[in-house]
């Protein structure tokens, strides 16, 4: 594994942890260990899709480098799909979440406009951690070609996948069960 693969997750989970915690900070919530903690619901359902979609974002932005560079393989694989896939998801929700439903011009005239926008990052992932799913088992029914080799940044695709799919299911076990 090179050492800028490395770097480049570090910063991704930087990213996102930033992301998280302007959130944790803007919406006030109460510590570890503080009064009224519902962990299932005020962590996993709140932040961790605030985690995942700075995550996302920085690897999409680490992707883009590495096409730019001519260093992407000619073939994908599943990992640098999702790598693709998911900061674009995110930035569309994020804007769809932004503008259109606070009005374009009320969201640059919030006071705390940084806090809003990093809040809004909280995009649902049940709806592409299906799309990533029948993707890929329709390109497995359709016999499309592995790509050559498993690089970093593809196995932290699938890591992402796996991450993908785990926020879904708390999203619908957060819904189902509230009192959690």
């Amino acid at each position: 594994m090179k050492l800028s693969y490395i770097a480049e997750l570090i910063v991704e989970l930087a990213v996102g942890m930033f992301f998280a915690r302007t959130a944790f900070d803007a919406l006030g919530y109460p510590g570890p260990g503080g009064p009224n903690v519902h962990i299932l619901r005020n962590y996993l359902a709140v932040f961790s899709p605030i985690l995942l979609s700075g995550v996302s974002a920085a690897g999409g932005v680490g992707l883009v480098v590495e096409a730019w560079r001519g260093r992407s393989p000619e073939r994908w694989g599943v990992g640098r799909w999702t790598w693709a896939i998911a900061p674009l998801y995110t930035l569309a929700s994020s804007i769809q979440s932004i503008f259109v439903l606070t009005g374009f011009m009320d969201a640059f005239r919030d006071p705390n406009f940084t806090y809003a926008f990093v809040e809004r990052w909280r995009v649902s992932w049940s709806n592409l951690a299906l799309l990533l799913v029948v993707s890929w088992l329709t390109a497995r029914l359709a016999h499309v070609p592995r790509a050559s080799g498993a690089d970093a940044r593809e196995w932290s695709g699938r890591i992402l996948i796996g991450a993908i799919i785990i926020q879904s299911l708390i999203e619908m076990a957060s819904t189902l069960f509230p009192e959690m």
